[in-house]
């Protein structure tokens, strides 16, 4: 770590991983900025710097690139202990002036909010834990992309660091949902090559059991969570690993239907048949 006195900039080498800059040391604790967060088991290495202006102002997260569409905004929102407070009186002086004079004095209303959060009373976004608990106090509703262009300082925002399996930076930015148009289809090439011990290919009829909803799996030192389904490949089935379980149900509605076009190959032929049939009666009634 390295922090800065009032007396000026002074290292101490506390880690041997993390840079920490920050204005007084005894500002600095494991409880208030921890050195990792959880992410279905998977530890993400944080990073801290105290330089106003400099891009990575704040808290960095590192992401493994096969991690990256598994990531929820919603849970970096609330950064960590040592930055939420200062993010939620942020947020309230955001507010328009007629809803904000009814929350004075701010800092009363920024411990009440993380209070009730604590009490796991609120949503799991911060943004939508704190507009429910706005309307709670001042009965005005609050939309959940109220501070979506609030002037919000810089390091209360998460800055992301995606790295591949050497561990070089492919990408950084506060903006998760920029960094996964990005490099979505990458992270997601990149989750399929996990030897995970579920893949098959060609097949053209349901042999391989039961597809799990989802399995653990691990990679590279790290525990991942991958979600297997079907998927079309035209002439036959596989059997792959996607990282999201929304990519998973979509293809695997995909390949369940071409197995059924497969199994039931002949069927088709005649519905098709049939179907070229109806093509003048339909013409006719259309015309009607």
């Amino acid at each position: 770590f390295f922090f800065q006195a009032e007396d000026g900039i002074r290292d101490r080498d506390v880690t041997g991983v993390q840079t920490c800059v920050f204005r007084s040391a005894s500002a600095v604790t494991e409880e208030q900025f921890p050195q990792q967060m959880e992410l279905d088991g998977t530890a993400l290495k944080l990073r801290y710097r105290f330089e106003p202006g400099h891009p990575l102002d704040g808290v960095t997260v590192t992401v493994p690139l096969a991690l990256l569409n598994q990531l929820d905004g919603a849970q970096f929102e609330w950064l960590v202990p040592g930055f939420i407070r200062e993010k939620v009186s942020a947020y309230l002086k955001a507010l328009p002036k007629s809803i904000r004079k009814q929350l004075m004095p701010i800092a009363d209303h920024v411990t009440g909010f993380l209070e009730e959060a604590d009490r796991g009373a609120s949503p799991t976004s911060l943004s939508a834990a704190l507009a429910h608990y706005v309307k709670m106090r001042s009965g005005e509703p609050i939309a959940l992309d109220t501070w979506a262009d609030a002037d919000i300082p810089l390091h209360l925002k998460m800055n992301y660091r995606v790295i591949d399996d050497a561990r070089r930076e492919l990408a950084t930015g506060r903006d998760l949902n920029a960094l996964k148009a990005q490099l979505g289809q990458a992270a997601q090439l990149t989750f399929a090559k996990a030897d995970a011990g579920i893949e098959r290919s060609g097949m053209t009829l349901w042999d391989c059991g039961d597809v799990p909803a989802q399995i653990s799996f691990e990679r590279g030192g790290q525990r991942l969570t991958g979600y297997p389904a079907l998927v079309d490949e035209k002439d036959s089935v596989a059997v792959k690993l996607f990282d999201t379980r929304d990519a998973a149900d979509a293809s695997m509605r995909a390949g369940v239907v071409r197995l059924m076009r497969i199994a039931l190959k002949e069927q088709m032929k005649q519905l098709d048949k049939s179907l070229q049939n109806l093509t003048q009666p339909v013409m006719q009634l259309r015309a009607v």
